[in-house]
């Protein structure tokens, strides 16, 4: 009888044991599941924000009067790409790698790049990163087409002297970057 009651406890508290730890490994996942979905809804809102705060500034900009220097060799309406040794590196770069990459369909928008850099710092961007497009070199401390420290991509309207479809890429959002370029090409397609 002692056996028998002591073999029902020994039971009782692995089987105890046993639910326990199935009990925390469910929780244990629940747990994991929560906090990745709280993640993943904290990493939406903040690229919804940053693209909500790209836009607005890519809006503030356009439709704005530029004498650019150098525009002689511009079309009437040419696709243009800013940027200059006060932005950030890291945007300048990626910035050109979506150049890189996306670059037959930039060659069917007269594309130009306006640097705000010496001439060797532009001759290091051709040969690093491929570019076969012309470069206008605006190395000058009074030209400046936004205070922004990000690099920009607009239409130059050479006969108005104006800016259109402004918008400021954004860093790891590839297809954002494309659907702008789709949209220029759309809506300039006639006039390139």
């Amino acid at each position: 009888m002692k056996k028998l009651i002591i073999s029902s406890f020994i039971i009782l508290v692995i089987s105890n044991i046993a639910i326990g730890l199935c009990y925390l490994k469910e929780h244990k996942e629940k747990v994991i599941g929560e906090t990745r979905s709280t993640l993943n809804t904290n990493k939406l809102k903040a690229r919804i924000e940053a693209m909500q705060g790209s836009f607005m500034e890519s809006y503030r900009y356009s439709n704005r009067h530029l004498n650019m220097p150098d525009s002689q060799d511009l079309s009437d309406y040419t696709l243009c790409l800013y940027i200059s040794e006060h932005h950030c590196s890291s945007c300048v770069k990626s910035t050109l790698e979506f150049c890189k990459e996306n670059y037959s369909d930039l060659s069917k928008c007269n594309f130009f790049i306006n640097a705000n850099f010496n001439n060797s710092s532009i001759k290091y961007f051709r040969i690093e990163y491929q570019l076969k497009c012309n470069f206008i070199s605006t190395y000058d401390e009074r030209f400046s087409i936004a205070e922004e420290k990000y690099p920009c991509f607009f239409v130059y309207n050479k006969k108005e002297h104006e800016t259109d479809m402004f918008f400021f890429p954004l860093k790891h959002e590839d297809d954002l970057n494309k659907k702008f370029l789709k949209n220029v090409l759309k809506k300039y397609e006639e006039l390139f």
